[in-house]
């Protein structure tokens, strides 16, 4: 019970002789520890999942239950106080199977370490308390009952040493099995072999010697992340690592709850994975993002040195606040919206040498989804090398848009509404496959693929003006049952189908924009007689 005010005989505020007091906080709930309701010495502590306890100034007493469990996503945000916990146990829920072929992965780490194999209740791994046995997403599953997780490590010497990529576009190749430890604070990409349902993989770590975490009331924690960069002479010539490629670690932030990374010594463009919306995030560690608690994060070193010193901070109370918008925001999304969406970023401006030559400090690569459905999109450069954000794109030339679409269908891009759109008069998007110019200030654009596609070369990005006759009629569903058409001369017939070819609609565009009512689906456009512009387009 939360908060139990337990009477012993002699009427002292204590669990009786023989029992122990038991905090279980619900899920998402914020509890404020003070000295009045917190959980006495011994004592047994469950914090629901996505919830927190947080030590205020109110409190001053000190805390030390027997055993504390922290359910998904759920945090122990200890403040200015010291904390040495001797039992501690942290849960992960994984979803199941995607199909048959794909699993529902998820990138985490723990605060300590673990041995995998042979776990129990008390010390381990364990899923529903029966040990969990590490295997190789090739490995045949049982059918026994037995528990299984896919568990992998990333390696970032066999990134260093790939000289035939610049960058990885799915970074399957540089993940290596793991099946005998867990480290602490290292990142880890796990999975189940589940095909029906979500399974809560519990990670415990137990001693009665020394505690398994602590954490001082004031001091900082640091960790080491490792340049990993080609030495090697071959024939008399030094090979060179791709800088794409260097100084690549996967790691945890080393505190019980949610980290906000302004609170990091150096900055560093992070690269989070968000497993319900199964795509990467790229992140400023500057602007105060806040990080979830046990997962883990990518992201470079650009010493000189063998290794550099990251130190974080104690956790602040979390901000509330966003990041400000950097230059411009595109999505894609499809018609399935069990499929997801994603998004790329870029600044535009003049630039005097190669456009989008990659800087760490500033770009983020783009790394792509490990769920084959989920639509991608980014920008490239000349050497083919793809980014989730750049700060270099030529406002003056064209920047090269690359999608891949998981499936056939209607897709849609568009800028989102924290776009910075008053930087640049026009975002001009080119379907060179089409002959279509379309401004996506005005509205989006939408295509269709017949199957699976990685689509380069078909799409550009420019920001110079361009004449309204030189721009194509474009066409989008801004809200529930309404379909707009922007880029209009006036006059022009819109016709509308549905899949079965049944015309639903006939009008003539009355100005530049026409906006009217239809029903949520799928339908085929076609606007004007004379070389006209046809194409699918879905209805909220």
């Amino acid at each position: 019970m939360l908060g139990h005010k337990a009477l012993s005989a002699d009427g002292q505020r204590r669990p009786d002789y023989g029992c122990f007091e038991t905090w279980n906080t619900a899920d998402n709930l914020v509890v404020n520890l003070n000295d009045t309701d917190y959980p006495r010495a011994g004592s047994v502590v469950y914090v629901g999942k996505y919830g927190e306890l947080r030590m205020t100034s109110a409190f001053t007493r000190t805390f030390s239950p027997s055993f504390l469990l922290l359910r998904h996503s759920a945090g122990l945000r200890a403040g200015n106080h010291a904390v040495s916990l001797y039992n501690l146990a942290i849960e992960r829920d994984l979803n199941p199977l995607i199909d048959a072929s794909t699993a529902s992965w998820d990138m985490v780490s723990l605060p300590f370490s673990l041995a995998v194999g042979g776990g129990s209740l008390q010390n381990g791994v364990t899923i529903d308390g029966n040990p969990v046995e590490a295997i190789q997403a090739s490995d045949a599953v049982n059918d026994n009952g037995g528990q299984q997780l896919y568990l992998y490590q990333y390696d970032g010497a066999k990134r260093a040493e790939d000289l035939y990529s610049a960058v990885a576009p799915q970074n399957s190749k540089y993940w290596t099995f793991e099946n005998s430890q867990i480290g602490a604070n290292v990142g880890y990409l796990m999975a189940i072999p589940v095909a029906t349902d979500a399974v809560t993989v519990r990670f415990t770590k137990s001693s009665s010697a020394l505690p398994v975490y602590e954490e001082t009331a004031s001091g900082a924690k640091s960790l080491l992340l490792r340049q990993y960069n080609l030495k090697n002479v071959v024939n008399g010539r030094p090979q060179f690592t791709y800088k794409e490629n260097m100084g690549w670690n996967l790691f945890g932030i080393p505190y019980l709850c949610s980290y906000t990374s302004e609170q990091m010594s150096i900055d560093h463009i992070l690269y989070s994975y968000d497993s319900a919306a199964r795509s990467f995030v790229a992140l400023n560690s500057w602007e105060g993002n806040t990080i979830a608690p046990f997962s883990a994060l990518f992201t470079q070193t650009a010493t000189l040195l063998e290794s550099e010193e990251l130190t974080l901070d104690k956790p602040a109370i979390p901000l509330t606040t966003s990041p400000a918008p950097h230059g411009l925001r595109l999505s894609i999304s499809g018609n399935n919206p069990a499929a997801g969406s994603d998004c790329v970023s870029l600044v535009a401006d003049v630039i005097d040498d190669e456009p989008m030559d990659f800087d760490m400090s500033n770009d983020a690569l783009k790394m792509m989804s490990f769920d084959p459905r989920v639509p991608q999109i980014y920008v490239y450069n000349a050497d083919g090398v793809r980014f989730a954000h750049t700060q270099t794109a030529d406002v003056e030339g064209e920047t090269p848009l690359g999608v891949y679409t998981g499936e056939a269908g209607v897709y849609e891009i568009a800028l989102t509404d924290d776009s910075d759109l008053d930087r640049y008069e026009q975002v001009i998007l080119t379907d060179h496959v089409i002959g279509s110019k379309v401004d996506l200030k005005r509205g989006s654009y939408s295509f269709t693929v017949d199957d699976k596609a990685e689509e380069t070369g078909r799409f550009t990005l420019t920001f110079g003006k361009l004449d309204d006759e030189m721009l194509s009629p474009s066409f989008y569903s801004p809200e529930k049952r309404r379909l707009r058409v922007v880029n209009l001369q006036g006059g022009e017939t819109i016709r509308v189908y549905d899949t079965l070819g049944r015309q639903q609609v006939v009008r003539q565009a009355a100005g530049a924009t026409d906006e009217f009512e239809i029903e949520s689906g799928v339908y085929v456009i076609r606007i004007g007689q004379k070389n006209p512009v046809k194409g699918k387009v879905v209805v909220k």
